[in-house]
Protein backbone atom coordinates (compact mmCIF):
# COMPACT_ATOMS: atom_id res chain seq x y z
CA UNK A 1 0.00 0.00 0.00
CA UNK A 2 1.17 3.62 -0.81
CA UNK A 3 1.83 6.05 2.05
CA UNK A 4 1.15 9.96 1.63
CA UNK A 5 2.76 11.56 3.71
CA UNK A 6 1.50 14.89 5.76
CA UNK A 7 3.73 17.98 7.39
CA UNK A 8 3.01 20.88 8.58
CA UNK A 9 0.39 22.36 5.91
CA UNK A 10 1.81 20.19 3.34
CA UNK A 11 0.67 16.64 2.26
CA UNK A 12 3.40 14.74 -0.01
CA UNK A 13 2.15 11.97 -2.26
CA UNK A 14 6.20 10.14 -3.41
CA UNK A 15 4.25 7.99 -6.07
CA UNK A 16 3.13 11.12 -8.56
CA UNK A 17 5.67 13.18 -6.59
CA UNK A 18 2.64 15.37 -5.85
CA UNK A 19 3.14 18.05 -2.96
CA UNK A 20 0.39 19.61 -1.79
CA UNK A 21 -0.35 22.70 0.58
CA UNK A 22 -3.87 24.66 0.24
CA UNK A 23 -4.59 25.26 -3.01
CA UNK A 24 -0.95 24.93 -4.43
CA UNK A 25 0.14 21.87 -5.96
CA UNK A 26 3.49 20.97 -7.04
CA UNK A 27 4.85 18.48 -9.18
CA UNK A 28 8.70 17.61 -8.08
CA UNK A 29 10.87 15.41 -10.56
CA UNK A 30 11.06 11.85 -9.38
CA UNK A 31 14.49 11.81 -8.01
CA UNK A 32 13.52 15.00 -5.56
CA UNK A 33 10.90 13.01 -4.54
CA UNK A 34 12.44 10.36 -3.78
CA UNK A 35 14.93 12.35 -1.58
CA UNK A 36 11.66 13.99 0.36
CA UNK A 37 10.36 10.42 0.69
CA UNK A 38 13.25 8.93 2.29
CA UNK A 39 13.69 12.17 4.18
CA UNK A 40 10.42 11.84 5.34
CA UNK A 41 10.22 7.82 6.45
CA UNK A 42 13.32 8.86 8.51
CA UNK A 43 11.59 12.23 9.93
CA UNK A 44 14.04 13.75 12.99
CA UNK A 45 16.29 11.12 12.34
CA UNK A 46 19.97 11.57 10.79
CA UNK A 47 20.57 10.75 6.88
CA UNK A 48 23.50 10.49 5.55
CA UNK A 49 24.45 11.24 1.85
CA UNK A 50 25.64 8.13 1.08
CA UNK A 51 22.11 6.63 2.11
CA UNK A 52 20.59 8.88 0.13
CA UNK A 53 22.48 8.51 -2.79
CA UNK A 54 22.21 4.38 -2.79
CA UNK A 55 18.95 4.72 -2.22
CA UNK A 56 17.65 7.36 -5.13
CA UNK A 57 20.75 7.00 -7.80
CA UNK A 58 20.39 3.02 -8.01
CA UNK A 59 20.94 3.83 -12.07
CA UNK A 60 23.07 6.48 -12.60
CA UNK A 61 26.73 6.92 -10.90
CA UNK A 62 26.75 10.69 -9.21
CA UNK A 63 28.27 13.07 -6.97
CA UNK A 64 27.17 15.04 -3.96
CA UNK A 65 25.86 17.95 -6.26
CA UNK A 66 23.08 15.90 -7.70
CA UNK A 67 22.06 15.14 -4.23
CA UNK A 68 22.40 19.02 -3.24
CA UNK A 69 20.49 20.26 -6.12
CA UNK A 70 17.64 18.12 -4.91
CA UNK A 71 17.61 19.43 -1.84
CA UNK A 72 17.50 23.27 -2.85
CA UNK A 73 14.47 22.02 -4.67
CA UNK A 74 12.66 20.75 -1.50
CA UNK A 75 13.98 23.35 0.35
CA UNK A 76 12.45 25.80 -2.28
CA UNK A 77 8.96 24.10 -2.17
CA UNK A 78 8.31 23.76 1.44
CA UNK A 79 9.76 27.46 1.67
CA UNK A 80 13.01 26.65 3.89
CA UNK A 81 15.01 29.52 3.07
CA UNK A 82 16.05 29.13 6.97
CA UNK A 83 16.83 24.98 6.34
CA UNK A 84 14.70 24.86 9.67
CA UNK A 85 12.73 22.26 8.62
CA UNK A 86 15.33 20.47 6.40
CA UNK A 87 18.59 20.68 8.24
CA UNK A 88 22.14 20.25 6.74
CA UNK A 89 24.19 18.33 9.56
CA UNK A 90 27.86 19.48 8.15
CA UNK A 91 30.22 16.12 6.41
CA UNK A 92 27.44 13.78 7.30
CA UNK A 93 23.97 14.48 5.98
CA UNK A 94 20.32 15.58 6.91
CA UNK A 95 17.59 15.56 9.19
CA UNK A 96 13.99 16.50 8.17
CA UNK A 97 13.05 18.23 11.64
CA UNK A 98 9.50 18.22 11.65
CA UNK A 99 6.70 15.65 12.58
CA UNK A 100 5.39 13.64 9.54
CA UNK A 101 2.03 12.00 9.88
CA UNK A 102 1.54 8.66 7.39
CA UNK A 103 -1.80 7.36 5.78
CA UNK A 104 -2.16 4.57 3.26
CA UNK A 105 -2.57 6.14 0.12
CA UNK A 106 -5.79 4.55 -2.93
CA UNK A 107 -3.70 1.80 -4.74
CA UNK A 108 -2.96 2.23 -7.88
CA UNK A 109 -1.13 -0.54 -10.29
CA UNK A 110 3.00 -0.03 -10.72
CA UNK A 111 3.68 1.48 -13.85
CA UNK A 112 2.98 4.93 -14.27
CA UNK A 113 -0.16 7.43 -14.08
CA UNK A 114 -3.76 7.13 -15.08
CA UNK A 115 -6.41 9.33 -16.92
CA UNK A 116 -9.25 10.37 -14.85
CA UNK A 117 -11.57 9.54 -17.56
CA UNK A 118 -15.36 11.40 -17.19
CA UNK A 119 -17.82 9.10 -16.09
CA UNK A 120 -20.06 10.84 -17.87
CA UNK A 121 -18.93 9.90 -21.02
CA UNK A 122 -19.21 6.82 -22.88
CA UNK A 123 -15.51 5.84 -21.23
CA UNK A 124 -14.01 2.12 -21.61
CA UNK A 125 -11.35 -0.31 -21.49
CA UNK A 126 -11.32 -3.13 -23.35
CA UNK A 127 -9.27 -6.24 -21.67
CA UNK A 128 -6.80 -8.54 -23.60
CA UNK A 129 -9.33 -11.44 -25.13
CA UNK A 130 -8.46 -15.02 -23.42
CA UNK A 131 -7.09 -17.62 -25.70
CA UNK A 132 -9.32 -20.25 -24.81
CA UNK A 133 -8.01 -22.53 -27.48
CA UNK A 134 -5.04 -24.55 -25.27
CA UNK A 135 -2.38 -23.65 -27.58
CA UNK A 136 0.12 -20.69 -26.85
CA UNK A 137 0.82 -20.03 -30.09
CA UNK A 138 -2.04 -18.65 -30.90
CA UNK A 139 -2.41 -15.76 -28.44
CA UNK A 140 -1.56 -13.79 -31.38
CA UNK A 141 -5.34 -14.10 -32.96
CA UNK A 142 -6.35 -13.39 -29.20
CA UNK A 143 -4.67 -10.09 -29.37
CA UNK A 144 -4.62 -9.19 -32.83
CA UNK A 145 -8.87 -9.39 -31.89
CA UNK A 146 -8.68 -7.57 -29.17
CA UNK A 147 -6.75 -5.13 -31.26
CA UNK A 148 -9.45 -4.70 -33.42
CA UNK A 149 -12.08 -4.61 -31.15
CA UNK A 150 -10.25 -1.44 -29.32
CA UNK A 151 -9.83 0.35 -32.75
CA UNK A 152 -13.05 -0.06 -33.88
CA UNK A 153 -14.88 0.84 -30.38
CA UNK A 154 -12.62 4.22 -30.49
CA UNK A 155 -14.22 4.79 -33.85
CA UNK A 156 -17.29 5.58 -31.92
CA UNK A 157 -18.52 9.41 -31.32
CA UNK A 158 -18.26 9.93 -27.47
CA UNK A 159 -16.11 7.61 -26.29
CA UNK A 160 -13.02 7.45 -24.53
CA UNK A 161 -11.21 3.84 -25.31
CA UNK A 162 -8.32 3.31 -23.15
CA UNK A 163 -4.95 1.66 -25.69
CA UNK A 164 -4.03 -1.62 -25.68
CA UNK A 165 -0.61 -0.80 -23.48
CA UNK A 166 -3.14 -0.06 -20.61
CA UNK A 167 -5.36 -2.88 -21.38
CA UNK A 168 -2.63 -5.36 -20.97
CA UNK A 169 -1.34 -4.53 -18.03
CA UNK A 170 -4.44 -4.77 -16.01
CA UNK A 171 -5.69 -7.96 -18.00
CA UNK A 172 -2.56 -9.27 -16.57
CA UNK A 173 -3.45 -8.17 -13.00
CA UNK A 174 -6.64 -9.81 -13.07
CA UNK A 175 -8.56 -7.74 -11.29
CA UNK A 176 -12.38 -7.39 -10.10
CA UNK A 177 -14.05 -5.29 -13.13
CA UNK A 178 -15.31 -2.45 -10.20
CA UNK A 179 -11.90 -1.86 -9.18
CA UNK A 180 -10.48 -1.71 -12.77
CA UNK A 181 -13.26 0.92 -12.55
CA UNK A 182 -12.55 2.84 -9.78
CA UNK A 183 -8.82 3.01 -10.70
CA UNK A 184 -9.03 4.09 -13.84
CA UNK A 185 -12.77 5.92 -13.36
CA UNK A 186 -13.70 4.35 -16.74
CA UNK A 187 -18.15 3.33 -17.12
CA UNK A 188 -17.28 0.28 -19.01
CA UNK A 189 -15.42 -2.77 -19.13
CA UNK A 190 -15.30 -5.16 -22.17
CA UNK A 191 -13.88 -8.54 -21.10
CA UNK A 192 -13.92 -11.71 -23.02
CA UNK A 193 -12.14 -14.92 -24.73
CA UNK A 194 -11.71 -16.45 -28.38
CA UNK A 195 -11.45 -19.81 -29.21
CA UNK A 196 -10.38 -20.96 -32.77
CA UNK A 197 -10.75 -24.14 -34.52
CA UNK A 198 -9.02 -25.35 -37.73
CA UNK A 199 -12.35 -23.57 -39.60
CA UNK A 200 -14.58 -21.90 -37.50
CA UNK A 201 -13.81 -19.01 -34.62
CA UNK A 202 -15.91 -18.39 -31.30
CA UNK A 203 -15.62 -14.83 -29.58
CA UNK A 204 -17.30 -14.51 -26.35
CA UNK A 205 -17.84 -10.78 -24.96
CA UNK A 206 -19.03 -9.32 -22.18
CA UNK A 207 -19.66 -5.25 -21.32
CA UNK A 208 -19.66 -4.91 -17.64
CA UNK A 209 -20.79 -1.83 -15.94
CA UNK A 210 -17.32 -0.78 -13.76
CA UNK A 211 -19.97 0.57 -10.90
CA UNK A 212 -21.58 -2.32 -10.38
CA UNK A 213 -19.90 -5.03 -11.61
CA UNK A 214 -22.43 -6.36 -13.62
CA UNK A 215 -23.18 -7.19 -16.97
CA UNK A 216 -25.07 -4.95 -19.18
CA UNK A 217 -25.07 -7.16 -22.16
CA UNK A 218 -23.18 -10.66 -23.28
CA UNK A 219 -22.55 -12.00 -26.66
CA UNK A 220 -21.35 -15.05 -28.29
CA UNK A 221 -20.22 -14.51 -31.84
CA UNK A 222 -18.92 -17.69 -34.31
CA UNK A 223 -18.58 -17.52 -37.30
CA UNK A 224 -16.44 -19.02 -40.36
CA UNK A 225 -12.50 -17.62 -40.71
CA UNK A 226 -13.38 -16.74 -43.88
CA UNK A 227 -16.22 -14.11 -42.29
CA UNK A 228 -13.55 -12.89 -39.93
CA UNK A 229 -13.60 -9.31 -41.25
CA UNK A 230 -17.57 -9.23 -41.47
CA UNK A 231 -17.32 -10.91 -37.52
CA UNK A 232 -15.09 -8.17 -36.10
CA UNK A 233 -17.41 -5.36 -37.42
CA UNK A 234 -20.35 -6.99 -35.70
CA UNK A 235 -18.69 -7.07 -32.42
CA UNK A 236 -17.97 -3.96 -32.31
CA UNK A 237 -21.41 -2.90 -33.62
CA UNK A 238 -23.03 -4.86 -31.07
CA UNK A 239 -20.90 -3.20 -28.25
CA UNK A 240 -22.39 0.50 -29.73
CA UNK A 241 -25.71 -0.51 -29.39
CA UNK A 242 -25.66 -2.33 -26.19
CA UNK A 243 -23.73 1.05 -24.39
CA UNK A 244 -26.58 3.26 -26.32
CA UNK A 245 -24.60 5.42 -29.11
CA UNK A 246 -24.41 5.29 -32.40
CA UNK A 247 -21.75 3.92 -34.45
CA UNK A 248 -20.41 5.52 -37.33
CA UNK A 249 -20.98 4.24 -40.29
CA UNK A 250 -23.98 1.75 -38.60
CA UNK A 251 -25.78 0.79 -41.88
CA UNK A 252 -22.33 -0.08 -43.77
CA UNK A 253 -20.15 -3.07 -43.31
CA UNK A 254 -16.43 -2.17 -44.04
CA UNK A 255 -15.80 -3.59 -47.39
CA UNK A 256 -13.80 -6.88 -46.75
CA UNK A 257 -10.90 -6.41 -48.61
CA UNK A 258 -9.82 -9.55 -47.63
CA UNK A 259 -11.14 -12.90 -48.23
CA UNK A 260 -7.72 -14.79 -47.86
CA UNK A 261 -7.74 -16.17 -44.01
CA UNK A 262 -4.47 -17.05 -44.60
CA UNK A 263 -3.39 -13.70 -45.46
CA UNK A 264 -5.42 -12.13 -42.64
CA UNK A 265 -3.56 -14.92 -40.28
CA UNK A 266 0.14 -13.80 -41.35
CA UNK A 267 -0.60 -10.01 -41.24
CA UNK A 268 -2.06 -10.55 -38.07
CA UNK A 269 0.97 -12.65 -36.62
CA UNK A 270 3.21 -9.86 -38.32
CA UNK A 271 1.61 -7.21 -36.18
CA UNK A 272 1.73 -9.03 -32.99
CA UNK A 273 5.32 -9.36 -33.61
CA UNK A 274 5.71 -5.46 -34.92
CA UNK A 275 4.17 -4.39 -31.76
CA UNK A 276 6.75 -5.81 -29.16
CA UNK A 277 9.25 -3.30 -30.11
CA UNK A 278 12.13 -6.35 -30.37
CA UNK A 279 14.26 -6.23 -33.12
CA UNK A 280 14.25 -9.85 -34.03
CA UNK A 281 10.47 -9.88 -33.61
CA UNK A 282 10.58 -6.68 -35.88
CA UNK A 283 12.05 -8.83 -38.69
CA UNK A 284 9.64 -11.56 -38.08
CA UNK A 285 7.23 -8.83 -38.70
CA UNK A 286 8.34 -7.25 -42.05
CA UNK A 287 9.01 -11.51 -43.04
CA UNK A 288 5.08 -12.53 -42.20
CA UNK A 289 4.17 -9.67 -43.98
CA UNK A 290 5.30 -10.65 -47.40
CA UNK A 291 4.20 -13.36 -46.86
CA UNK A 292 0.72 -12.32 -46.41
CA UNK A 293 1.07 -9.61 -49.45
CA UNK A 294 2.13 -12.51 -51.40
CA UNK A 295 -0.54 -14.62 -50.69
CA UNK A 296 -2.78 -11.15 -50.90
CA UNK A 297 -2.03 -8.34 -52.24
CA UNK A 298 -4.69 -6.69 -50.96
CA UNK A 299 -4.50 -7.17 -47.43
CA UNK A 300 -4.70 -3.72 -45.84
CA UNK A 301 -3.05 -5.00 -42.51
CA UNK A 302 -0.20 -6.47 -43.97
CA UNK A 303 1.02 -3.23 -45.92
CA UNK A 304 0.49 -1.35 -42.34
CA UNK A 305 2.32 -3.86 -40.58
CA UNK A 306 4.96 -3.60 -43.17
CA UNK A 307 5.60 -0.09 -43.01
CA UNK A 308 5.48 -0.01 -39.29
CA UNK A 309 8.09 -2.26 -39.61
CA UNK A 310 10.56 -0.14 -41.68
CA UNK A 311 9.78 2.59 -39.66
CA UNK A 312 10.55 0.42 -36.36
CA UNK A 313 14.06 0.35 -38.10
CA UNK A 314 14.78 4.23 -38.66
CA UNK A 315 13.08 5.06 -34.79
CA UNK A 316 14.91 2.26 -32.87
CA UNK A 317 18.61 2.78 -34.72
CA UNK A 318 18.02 -0.79 -36.32
CA UNK A 319 19.39 0.37 -39.80
CA UNK A 320 22.31 1.80 -41.34
CA UNK A 321 20.44 2.82 -44.38
CA UNK A 322 17.67 5.37 -43.51
CA UNK A 323 17.09 6.14 -47.09
CA UNK A 324 16.00 2.87 -47.78
CA UNK A 325 14.03 1.94 -44.83
CA UNK A 326 12.10 5.22 -45.55
CA UNK A 327 11.56 4.80 -49.30
CA UNK A 328 10.17 0.88 -48.36
CA UNK A 329 7.86 2.53 -45.70
CA UNK A 330 6.18 4.81 -48.33
CA UNK A 331 5.47 2.28 -51.00
CA UNK A 332 4.13 -0.04 -48.28
CA UNK A 333 2.02 2.39 -46.95
CA UNK A 334 0.75 3.73 -50.43
CA UNK A 335 -0.20 0.40 -51.21
CA UNK A 336 -2.44 0.26 -47.97
CA UNK A 337 -3.96 3.66 -48.36
CA UNK A 338 -4.91 3.01 -52.21
CA UNK A 339 -6.67 -0.04 -50.96
CA UNK A 340 -8.38 1.65 -47.99
CA UNK A 341 -7.62 5.29 -47.82
CA UNK A 342 -9.72 5.45 -44.32
CA UNK A 343 -8.62 2.15 -42.69
CA UNK A 344 -8.62 2.90 -38.92
CA UNK A 345 -4.46 3.10 -38.79
CA UNK A 346 -3.04 4.15 -41.86
CA UNK A 347 -2.73 7.65 -41.72
CA UNK A 348 -0.70 7.72 -38.99
CA UNK A 349 1.80 5.62 -40.82
CA UNK A 350 1.42 7.62 -43.52
CA UNK A 351 1.81 10.85 -41.61
CA UNK A 352 5.13 9.36 -39.99
CA UNK A 353 6.52 8.52 -43.51
CA UNK A 354 5.64 11.93 -44.10
CA UNK A 355 7.47 13.23 -41.28
CA UNK A 356 10.40 11.36 -42.39
CA UNK A 357 10.61 12.87 -46.00
CA UNK A 358 9.93 16.63 -43.97
CA UNK A 359 6.80 17.32 -45.26
CA UNK A 360 5.69 18.32 -41.93
CA UNK A 361 2.20 19.97 -42.67
CA UNK A 362 1.14 17.50 -44.77
CA UNK A 363 1.90 14.84 -42.34
CA UNK A 364 -0.39 16.88 -40.11
CA UNK A 365 -3.04 16.84 -42.25
CA UNK A 366 -2.80 13.25 -42.32
CA UNK A 367 -3.20 13.02 -38.48
CA UNK A 368 -5.78 15.14 -38.57
CA UNK A 369 -7.38 12.94 -41.05
CA UNK A 370 -6.44 9.70 -38.84
CA UNK A 371 -8.03 10.85 -35.36
CA UNK A 372 -11.53 11.81 -37.37
CA UNK A 373 -12.05 8.55 -37.83
CA UNK A 374 -10.22 7.34 -34.50
CA UNK A 375 -9.57 10.22 -31.88
CA UNK A 376 -8.50 7.76 -29.22
CA UNK A 377 -5.08 6.52 -31.10
CA UNK A 378 -2.39 7.55 -28.67
CA UNK A 379 0.62 6.75 -31.29
CA UNK A 380 -0.95 9.40 -33.63
CA UNK A 381 -1.49 11.72 -30.98
CA UNK A 382 2.31 11.34 -29.94
CA UNK A 383 3.30 11.63 -33.63
CA UNK A 384 1.64 14.52 -33.84
CA UNK A 385 3.32 15.97 -31.59
CA UNK A 386 6.25 15.12 -32.84
CA UNK A 387 5.46 17.10 -35.62
CA UNK A 388 4.64 20.32 -34.10
CA UNK A 389 7.91 20.16 -32.20
CA UNK A 390 9.94 19.62 -35.74
CA UNK A 391 8.36 22.42 -37.33
CA UNK A 392 9.30 24.37 -34.17
CA UNK A 393 6.18 24.91 -32.76
CA UNK A 394 6.73 23.04 -29.09
CA UNK A 395 4.01 24.65 -27.52
CA UNK A 396 1.53 23.13 -29.82
CA UNK A 397 3.04 19.55 -29.20
CA UNK A 398 2.90 19.28 -25.34
CA UNK A 399 -0.90 18.84 -25.89
CA UNK A 400 -0.20 16.15 -28.17
CA UNK A 401 1.75 14.32 -26.29
CA UNK A 402 -0.48 14.92 -23.00
CA UNK A 403 -2.79 13.35 -25.03
CA UNK A 404 -0.89 10.27 -26.08
CA UNK A 405 -0.41 9.73 -22.27
CA UNK A 406 -3.79 9.84 -21.14
CA UNK A 407 -4.96 7.70 -23.57
CA UNK A 408 -2.43 4.85 -22.80
CA UNK A 409 -1.16 5.55 -19.52
CA UNK A 410 0.64 2.06 -19.08
CA UNK A 411 1.89 1.51 -22.76
CA UNK A 412 5.23 0.21 -23.00
CA UNK A 413 6.12 3.21 -25.77
CA UNK A 414 5.47 5.82 -22.14
CA UNK A 415 9.45 5.99 -21.89
CA UNK A 416 9.22 7.21 -25.66
CA UNK A 417 6.14 8.98 -25.09
CA UNK A 418 7.84 11.34 -21.90
CA UNK A 419 11.28 11.78 -23.37
CA UNK A 420 9.37 13.51 -26.20
CA UNK A 421 7.41 15.31 -23.65
CA UNK A 422 10.48 16.37 -22.01
CA UNK A 423 11.94 17.67 -25.51
CA UNK A 424 9.48 19.79 -26.61
CA UNK A 425 9.19 21.30 -22.60
CA UNK A 426 13.04 21.73 -23.59
CA UNK A 427 12.62 23.39 -26.89
CA UNK A 428 9.27 25.64 -24.95
CA UNK A 429 11.88 26.83 -21.88
CA UNK A 430 10.04 25.10 -19.57
CA UNK A 431 13.52 23.51 -18.04
CA UNK A 432 11.45 21.99 -14.96
CA UNK A 433 9.01 20.10 -16.96
CA UNK A 434 11.14 19.08 -19.39
CA UNK A 435 13.57 17.33 -16.06
CA UNK A 436 10.32 16.06 -14.67
CA UNK A 437 8.90 14.15 -18.28
CA UNK A 438 12.84 13.36 -18.59
CA UNK A 439 13.21 11.69 -15.21
CA UNK A 440 9.99 9.72 -15.82
CA UNK A 441 10.73 8.41 -18.49
CA UNK A 442 13.75 6.16 -17.53
CA UNK A 443 11.59 5.36 -13.98
CA UNK A 444 10.50 2.86 -16.54
CA UNK A 445 10.54 -1.04 -17.24
CA UNK A 446 13.00 -1.18 -20.29
CA UNK A 447 13.28 2.56 -20.99
CA UNK A 448 14.46 3.77 -24.52
CA UNK A 449 18.05 3.90 -24.78
CA UNK A 450 17.39 7.73 -26.78
CA UNK A 451 15.86 8.45 -22.95
CA UNK A 452 18.82 9.11 -21.79
CA UNK A 453 20.12 11.41 -24.44
CA UNK A 454 17.03 13.61 -23.79
CA UNK A 455 17.26 13.69 -20.20
CA UNK A 456 21.13 14.25 -20.79
CA UNK A 457 19.70 17.36 -22.77
CA UNK A 458 17.54 18.65 -19.86
CA UNK A 459 20.10 17.90 -17.05
CA UNK A 460 22.97 19.83 -19.03
CA UNK A 461 20.61 22.92 -20.12
CA UNK A 462 19.78 22.86 -16.12
CA UNK A 463 23.00 23.30 -15.19
CA UNK A 464 22.59 19.88 -13.48
CA UNK A 465 26.37 18.79 -15.37
CA UNK A 466 27.17 15.45 -12.45
CA UNK A 467 23.67 14.09 -13.86
CA UNK A 468 23.68 14.87 -17.25
CA UNK A 469 27.40 12.72 -17.42
CA UNK A 470 25.93 10.19 -15.71
CA UNK A 471 22.87 9.76 -18.19
CA UNK A 472 25.35 10.03 -21.23
CA UNK A 473 27.26 6.89 -19.66
CA UNK A 474 24.60 5.09 -19.86
CA UNK A 475 23.21 6.21 -22.94
CA UNK A 476 27.25 4.76 -24.65
CA UNK A 477 26.41 1.70 -23.14
CA UNK A 478 23.22 1.04 -25.29
CA UNK A 479 25.14 2.96 -28.32
CA UNK A 480 28.77 2.96 -28.42
CA UNK A 481 30.17 5.32 -30.54
CA UNK A 482 27.10 7.71 -30.77
CA UNK A 483 27.78 11.13 -30.74
CA UNK A 484 26.56 14.70 -31.43
CA UNK A 485 27.40 14.75 -34.98
CA UNK A 486 25.60 11.03 -35.07
CA UNK A 487 22.69 12.74 -33.42
CA UNK A 488 22.85 15.77 -35.84
CA UNK A 489 22.61 13.21 -38.67
CA UNK A 490 19.86 11.44 -37.39
CA UNK A 491 17.94 14.54 -36.83
CA UNK A 492 14.62 14.77 -38.99
CA UNK A 493 13.84 18.21 -38.86
CA UNK A 494 16.06 20.87 -40.97
CA UNK A 495 13.61 23.83 -40.24
CA UNK A 496 15.38 27.12 -38.69
CA UNK A 497 13.42 27.41 -35.90
CA UNK A 498 13.32 24.01 -34.95
CA UNK A 499 17.45 24.05 -35.18
CA UNK A 500 17.45 27.47 -33.27
CA UNK A 501 15.91 25.76 -30.57
CA UNK A 502 17.24 22.27 -30.86
CA UNK A 503 20.68 24.14 -29.70
CA UNK A 504 19.90 24.07 -26.01
CA UNK A 505 19.76 19.92 -26.29
CA UNK A 506 23.16 20.09 -28.32
CA UNK A 507 24.77 22.19 -25.33
CA UNK A 508 23.25 19.74 -22.64
CA UNK A 509 24.28 16.48 -24.22
CA UNK A 510 27.61 18.23 -25.06
CA UNK A 511 27.97 19.11 -21.44
CA UNK A 512 27.10 15.97 -20.27
CA UNK A 513 30.11 14.80 -22.22
CA UNK A 514 29.04 13.00 -25.59
CA UNK A 515 31.46 13.11 -28.11
CA UNK A 516 31.92 15.61 -30.96
CA UNK A 517 32.24 13.08 -33.42
CA UNK A 518 33.09 13.31 -36.87
CA UNK A 519 31.00 15.96 -38.64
Amino acid sequence: MATIYGFGEFEFDPASGELVAGERKTSLRPRTAAVLAHLAENARQLVTKDQLLQRVWTDLVVTDNSLSQCVREIRKELGDQQELLLRTVPRRGYVFDVDVIRRDAAPTPAGGEHPRADRHRLSVIVLPLANLGGDPGQDYFAEGLTEDLTTDIGRLPGTFVLSRGTAQAYGELKMDVREIGRQLDVRYVVEGSVRRGDATVVVNLALCDATSGGQVWTERFEGSRAELPALQRSMAGRVAQAMHIALLDAEAQRIARTSNPDAQDLAMRAWSQWYTNRREANENAKRLSAQATALDPSCTLAWIVAANAHIADIALRWTSNIAESVDQAEAAIHKAVAIEPLHATANTTLGIVRIYRRQFEAALGAFDTQLSLNPNFSLCHHWRGLAYTFIGEPRQAIPCFEAAMRLSPRDGRMSTYLSAMSVACLHAGDDANALLNGERSIHLPNPWPRSYERLAAAYGAAGLVEDARAAIRVLLGHWPGYSIAQHKREMVSDRPRFLAQHERYIDGVRAGGLPEGNA
